[in-house]
């Protein structure tokens, strides 16, 4: 064996030392998933008492004393239960995944805050534009437009932006897909600031 053989064989090690070192530590996004479980659980309670309250109010509606004189629940009425209920129990199954750092709850929430985005923002920008044109058609005070514009944008492009960008960062899906909490405990003397 001469000497260049000899090198060769003590380099092929020392590369494959250097190719397997671990990779660099990431943020703890456990609080954080905890908190935009919460959000999302929040969510959730509002579109299923929504439900709830427009479900009592039909029963209450169809009693002696308050018999309603037209037809209710009216299409717009059931058209709000149908889309309320889904989305109630969705939002309530993905908070849980994210408190519980499911990596499946935050991929389906990229792609719910995704495609809520994606409706939300023409939704917002068409309602803008007609209040601007036609001014609430009389029946709305000019603060009454502004904070229901500003509630829409809030609740149809703000929110559903704030989760697709929080889901989409590598150190959250670091924390999700991370196996036990032995991988979780070497990076715990990280911050955990966004």
């Amino acid at each position: 064996m001469t000497g260049q053989d000899a090198k060769l064989e003590i380099r092929v090690p020392l590369s494959a030392n250097l190719s397997a070192q671990p990779a660099a530590p990431f943020k703890d996004r456990r609080g954080w998933l905890v908190a935009f479980g919460v959000i999302q659980i929040l969510i959730a309670c509002s579109c299923l008492l929504f439900v709830a309250f427009t479900l009592v109010e039909f029963v209450t509606s169809m009693l002696p004393p308050y018999r309603a004189e037209g037809p209710y629940p009216g299409p717009a009425d059931l058209l709000a239960i149908l889309a309320c209920g889904p989305f109630g129990v969705l939002f309530l199954i993905l908070g849980v995944g994210s408190v519980k750092r499911k990596n499946w709850a935050r991929i389906a929430t990229q792609i719910v805050s995704g495609f809520w985005l994606l409706i939300g923002l023409p939704i917002s920008l068409f309602f803008t534009f007609a209040v601007s044109r036609y001014g609430g058609a009389g029946w709305l005070q000019p603060q009454e437009v502004r904070f229901l514009i500003i509630g829409l944008y809030l609740t149809m492009v703000l929110l559903p932006l704030t989760l697709l960008v929080f889901y989409s960062l590598k150190s959250v899906r670091a924390t999700c897909r991370a196996v036990g909490n032995s991988a979780i405990a070497a990076t715990a003397g990280h911050p955990g600031s966004m």
